[in-house]
């Protein structure tokens, strides 16, 4: 990435949000809404990446504010044209948002990034691929499942930056970043080519506030 864009975009790593593997669906859905409907008061799109279905309708259904939800309001092309036209200023989306769609309308954009996008363990391709590697001596987490989840998420973080001028900062929510060896390999590898800042959860609005306000 060239300086001008790296200057244009952030991420903020969250290290002291609820722990995605030690809390129950509904209150980690409870944590995502509490943060987006404080971001909603800074009237900027705001884009929001899940891995999972049902905790994008859990967050959805419980939403106070108007915005547009995968899974409810329509197919991925149609929301994101809605999404540009400015119709709602809040999307939820998985799957193809992750990687397959360009946002370069808006002159100022927030990503939410809810979870690390590590593949489903239970998926039979998934399964598959670890079997084979450990027949080959490897481990399934590190030779694999890490770096992809990595790919991913910086597939992810490139959606909002898609042309000079372009200001992004992407929040990433998952606290496993901070928390766990893992997470350091994920931070160390996205900081390689982007600006990287460790912030808590009070400082969550004001930071994004303050980055996106920045001459």
């Amino acid at each position: 990435m060239d300086e001008q864009f790296q200057e244009n975009q952030e991420i903020l790593l969250v290290n002291d949000f609820p722990l995605v593997t030690e809390i129950s669906s509904e209150e980690y859905a409870q944590a995502i809404l509490e943060v987006l409907e404080e971001l909603f008061q800074l009237e900027e799109p705001i884009l929001v990446l899940f891995t999972a279905k049902d905790l994008l309708l859990q967050v959805s259904d419980a939403l106070r504010v108007p915005h547009l939800a995968q899974y409810k309001h329509g197919e991925p092309a149609q929301l994101k044209k809605r999404f540009e036209r400015g119709e709602r200023e809040l999307l939820l989306g998985a799957g193809s948002f992750w990687e397959g769609v360009d946002f370069s309308r808006h002159p100022r954009v927030i990503e939410v990034v809810t979870r690390l996008p590590f593949q489903n363990p239970e998926d039979p391709f998934t399964k598959k691929m670890n079997q084979e590697l450990r027949l080959e001596g490897k481990n399934p987490f590190y030779d694999y499942q890490l770096p992809m989840a990595i790919i991913r998420l910086k597939q992810a973080i490139g959606r909002t930056m898609r042309r000079v001028g372009q200001r992004s900062a992407v929040l990433i929510l998952d606290s496993r970043i901070a928390s766990k060896r893992y997470g350091k390999q994920i931070s160390k590898s996205l900081a390689r080519s982007n600006r990287v800042r460790v912030i808590s959860r009070e400082q969550v609005f004001s930071k994004v506030q303050e980055f996106l306000n920045k001459q």
